[in-house]
Formats: structure tokens, C-alpha cells, sequence
């Protein structure tokens, strides 16, 4: 079967191991997102938990989780080294793997940017097909050599252009 073709469902950890050491470890239980009901049943308690931040507004992934955490692990490492730059790496969606620009609240603060690119076709085929690229630009497929090479220049270009977005220092 294909990876990109949908053809069915199948039961995952039919047997219910946990990933926790301990029914007090599991974090999500403990934040009340999920408990078990009174057939000892999985019970989701705050389904949109993850789809809204604290002030009840649609979360912004950057904004709301990624920024929060470089801040705290920068000053986890400047606390130790005051001059080092971090390299701040934004997550991948795999639905639309267009990078945005670095959040302003980054800038001057001895922070690099670093968007990364795969070609998203030869990972999934494991091999390169140099007559064909996604174009992540156009959310399409190039077909063709000189079509596959300026799509990949273009989605390379629009990593760099995401990276000089901290006053212009990728």
C-alpha cells in the first residue's frame, strides 16, 4: 500500500500499555484533559484543550508553544553561557510545510533562525527523482527537469527569506 493513499484503520496498542511509569505520571490525566469513566473507558474531558491557549483564543502554534519554549530554553542556556546564540528551529507541518517568518519578538536577542528544507517526494520515495519536486509555493506538483529544479529553487529561496527575518541576520 501506498503512504499517501488512505485504506483503513487499524486498532493501535490493543492492549492499552502505558507510556507513563504510573497512572501519576501521565500528564494529559493530570491536567484533567482525559480521565476514565465508570467502565474503566477513556473519557476525552477538554476536547478542545489543545485547539484553544489560555485566554480561549484558536492557538497559534508559534506563538502560544514554540516562542515560550525557545525563551525558556535560551535563558536555561544563557544562564550558563551569556554570550551563546541559539539556533531556533520551527516545527514542520506536514500539511503545509511553508515556513513562516521568525516571530518578532525574537529579534536582536542573539537568536538565529534556522527553518530547514527536505524535499518532501525523496523522502517518501527514498530516492531523488530529479524530474519531479513538490512545489511548496503552489501546494503543486513540478513535472519535468527544469519545472522540479525552479520549484526547489523556489522553496529553498523561501527558507532563506524566512531565516533574515531577525533584522536581516539568518
Amino acid at each position: 500500500s501506498s503512504p499517501l493513499i488512505f485504506d483503513g484503520l487499524r486498532e493501535l496498542n490493543s492492549k492499552r500499555v502505558s507510556a507513563w511509569k504510573s497512572d501519576s505520571h501521565d500528564i494529559w490525566r493530570n491536567e484533567g484533559i482525559w480521565d476514565l469513566d465508570e467502565n474503566n473507558q477513556p473519557r476525552l474531558l477538554r476536547p478542545k484543550h489543545f485547539a484553544l491557549n489560555k485566554l480561549g483564543k484558536t492557538v497559534n502554534f508559534m506563538n502560544d508553544f514554540m516562542v515560550p519554549f525557545f525563551e525558556k530554553f535560551t535563558e536555561g542556556i544563557r544562564s550558563v553561557h551569556s554570550d551563546a546564540i541559539i539556533f531556533c528551529e520551527p516545527y514542520i507541518d506536514p500539511n503545509k510545510p511553508v515556513h513562516g517568518n521568525a516571530p518578532t519578538s525574537m529579534k536582536g536577542k542573539r537568536l538565529a533562525w534556522a527553518p530547514h528544507y527536505y524535499d518532501a517526494l525523496t523522502l517518501l520515495l527514498k530516492k531523488a527523482r530529479p524530474w519531479v519536486a513538490l512545489d511548496i509555493g503552489t501546494e503543486g506538483i513540478a513535472v519535468g527537469v527544469a519545472a522540479a529544479q525552479n520549484a526547489i529553487t523556489e522553496n529553498l529561496a523561501h527558507v532563506n527569506h524566512t531565516s533574515t527575518t531577525l533584522g536581516g541576520n539568518p
